[in-house]
């Protein structure tokens, strides 16, 4: 027997460093990519300084070109770009070719769930029970964010999957939650999102009327310029996050 679609209940994570540790991996294959061009700095560099004067230009780079429709090319222009800029040397076609190649190759062989996913997953299911929708919301190219999924072994686990590539806005934007609540037959007073973002996730959501669960890992406050960001609970590993998430979706039935 189906549920009608005002008792039916969403819940909704993040991917990326909520589920896998995305920083963690990423600032590894960073720092082996751009090492060759470390090498030829001048004065040269040791990879790792290089990596960290890059951070900030390829997090802009990100948010220039990967909101929407993400334009890929685009962005490894930028990103290639701000590598050499960093190194004091000139545009170089293979230098640059060679910080992407390297960087993709090394990203995916990194890719590593955190240990609390698969539990917190199989007690989401059960959260939302056999009616209920599991649902995944990212901001990110369509073709990178489903092969990382399968390649975790989380594709088949959620439905909706619902990517920023995808439908052509991403994560804060209300339109995004809306694609996202429609996919999954929910009202957004029946729906939560568990998410490390405090700007996509826990602001979007409020914005959209979805419950959020700020997932804070490392136990740190919001940042300062997030302080008027409020989630509706926070828990510092998944599986709390699960059951903040259970308790906010049956005070939100009740309310």
């Amino acid at each position: 027997m189906t549920a009608r679609p005002d008792a039916r209940t969403a819940l909704f994570f993040d991917f990326d460093d909520t589920l896998h540790d995305f920083h963690g991996a990423y600032i590894e294959a960073l720092e082996r990519a751009v090492a060759p061009v470390a090498a030829r700095a001048r004065p040269p560099l040791a990879p790792g300084e290089l990596a960290r004067r890059c951070l900030l230009p390829w997090a802009r780079a990100w948010e220039h070109t990967m909101v929407g429709r993400p334009d890929a090319e685009a962005l490894w222009r930028e990103r290639s770009a701000a590598v050499l800029e960093q190194a004091g040397l000139r545009p170089d076609a293979t230098l640059a070719r060679g910080v992407r190649e390297t960087y993709l190759t090394e990203m995916e062989a990194r890719l590593r769930l955190f240990p609390d996913a698969l539990p917190a997953l199989h007690r989401a299911r059960a959260v939302v029970g056999p009616d209920g929708a599991l649902g995944l919301l990212t901001n990110g190219p369509g073709g990178v964010q489903r092969a990382r999924l399968r390649a975790l072994g989380l594709l088949e686990r959620f439905t909706p999957v619902v990517i920023s590539d995808e439908v052509g806005c991403s994560k804060p934007d209300p339109a995004f939650f809306a694609i996202a609540l429609r996919a999954a037959a929910v009202r957004p007073q029946r729906a939560v999102l568990i998410g490390d973002n405090p700007a996509t996730d826990v602001a979007g959501a409020g914005r959209s009327g979805l419950g959020s669960v700020w997932l804070a890992r490392a136990g740190a406050p919001l940042p300062a310029d997030r302080r008027d960001v409020v989630p509706d609970a926070t828990a510092g590993n998944l599986m709390e996050a699960v059951e903040r998430a259970a308790e906010l979706l049956r005070r939100r039935r009740d309310g």
